[in-house]
């Protein structure tokens, strides 16, 4: 007996900066079948107007077997392969190992402009994509893999949290429509909370160790910090009501971080505080020695977001720089690795900040932060005291600059919210995708929002993983396919 695999995985190519448009969630069907009957293989794109190449290619000689062109429509695609070198009838292709790439090109203008929306009734003038999500959904936080070999690669998590007990994170597809067909009032993940306890989970992020696990900072203790699978149905809180400090200050974000073996939640709270949580058998750890401790030696402004870069360095949002309403803006900071995993009780200050990049005047609130896979570091600003000539997304800077000391100018923004864009003063709510397209989630319109960057040259993108088939020799002419 004797059965071969045609793997289907992903075929890591170089990525252009500013790749706008590509592929996820591969599945091919069936996964038996002997050579030459061939298959269904199904993909979503984040972007219609473009190109979209299937290339199969033999794993052990590294050569492209077969290729044929496949639909470009946003959103779920199915293409029938019959097996050929054509998909037209040609050559059949044999028993072996291989590989599947999907390539999705498309030239893009210059600038950026929103090519999704996941809103059908916010304003006439903009992309109509899509459902609705249900009134009082309040995105708080926008966070999406930037692994292609993950799973959930493509897919869109959005935490949230509601007056009338709507409590999770809600995941939507690269196109920012529901995952998996789910209608826009589903939540992935339930906070389940026992009645009338009620938080809004405010910040997300993912597991250093699994891709698969979710961290989600909640602002109503004990709910501070709670965990669930991305596929599990319910979150489970794992911070003891004793927890000091964060009482009454509320979690606004959370960034996962290994320091060694060791795993610690950074959480930042209402007051300037950035709480460190060493993470002991799942929970946080309240032992002597290990009791949370509060980092920051930051008291006059509003935390709204942390994030790590893949060298540690930690990034601090917050909403301004002294007093509520004053007009001074907002700020971004950053602690190199080597101080943050070493500090302690207010040892994160302006003084040892390597990053202090301050926003114009008329910025009343700084939220989101945002780091893309080319090291750009994104910051929005969702309100102004200029009629809206301040708000929008800006570019503050690169991961690779080492010092950072600067206030920014609209000439940095490169999105500008207009007028009729009007989110809610407490939204915390930034992301980058795998292609550098930048995501905001909109509280007050109950909405996920894409915008894509610049780029004139056709730009290629590789898929990522999707499931083993397998192909074995029919040695039988029934059609109960006996195999070998």
């Amino acid at each position: 007996m004797k059965k071969l695999l045609l793997l289907i995985t992903i075929l890591l190519v170089s990525v252009s900066l500013f790749a706008v448009p590509y592929a996820s969630k591969i599945r091919v069907t069936p996964t038996n079948f002997p050579p030459g009957w061939g298959s269904s293989i199904s993909y979503i794109i984040n972007e219609s107007g473009g190109t979209v190449t299937i290339d199969i290619i033999d794993t052990g000689s590294a050569l492209t077997v077969a290729t044929f062109s496949g639909t470009a429509t946003v959103g779920a695609n199915t293409v029938v392969w019959d097996g050929t070198s054509n998909n037209a009838g040609g050559t059949q292709i044999g028993e072996g190992n291989y590989k599947v790439k999907i390539t999705v090109s498309a030239s893009k203008a210059a600038g950026w402009v929103e090519i999704a929306s996941n809103s059908s009734t916010y304003n006439t003038v903009w992309p109509s994509i899509y459902q609705t999500i249900w009134l009082g959904y309040s995105p708080m936080d926008v966070f999406t893999p930037l692994d292609p070999d993950a799973d959930n690669f493509g897919i869109i998590g959005t935490t949230c949290g509601t007056t009338t007990l709507i409590v999770g994170v809600v995941n939507f597809n690269a196109d920012l429509s529901c995952f998996d067909g789910a209608n826009g009032s589903t939540l992935t993940l339930k906070a389940n909370w026992p009645t009338p306890a009620y938080t809004d989970m405010w910040g997300t992020d993912f597991d250093p160790d699994d891709a698969e696990t979710v961290w989600i900072a909640g602002q109503t203790e004990p709910y501070d910090l709670s965990k669930g699978k991305w596929n599990d149905e319910f979150v489970t809180n794992v911070t003891d009501a004793s927890n000091p400090g964060l009482t009454a200050q509320y979690a606004r974000s959370v960034a996962m971080k290994k320091s060694g073996s060791d795993l610690f939640a950074y959480m930042c709270a209402g007051n300037g505080a950035i709480w460190k949580c060493k993470i002991t058998g799942g929970r946080i750890d309240q032992t002597p020695g290990n009791a949370p401790v509060n980092i920051s030696g930051i008291t006059t402004r509003y935390s709204k977001n942390l994030e790590f870069d893949d060298a540690g360095n930690l990034y601090f949002g917050t909403r301004r720089l002294v007093t509520p309403g004053d007009g001074t803006g907002g700020a971004i900071q950053r602690w190199d690795a080597s101080i943050v995993d070493t500090a302690v009780a207010g040892t994160l200050t302006d003084v040892n900040a390597s990053w202090l990049v301050q926003f114009p005047t008329g910025a009343l609130n700084v939220t989101g932060v945002a780091i893309a896979r080319d090291g750009s570091v994104y910051a929005s600003v969702q309100s102004d005291t200029t009629a809206g000539t301040v708000k929008g997304v800006y570019l503050v800077g690169n991961v690779s600059s080492a010092t950072n000391i600067k206030t920014l100018t609209t000439g940095d923004r490169i999105i500008a919210f207009p007028l009729a864009f009007t989110p809610s003063a407490y939204a915390h709510c930034l992301g980058v995708d795998y292609a550098g397209n930048v995501l905001f989630a909109d509280r007050s319109n109950e909405q996920i929002r894409c915008w894509g960057p610049q780029g004139n040259t056709s730009i290629e993108v590789g898929a990522p993983l999707s499931q083993d088939i397998e192909i074995a020799k029919l040695v039988s002419a029934k059609n109960w396919a006996l195999y070998e």
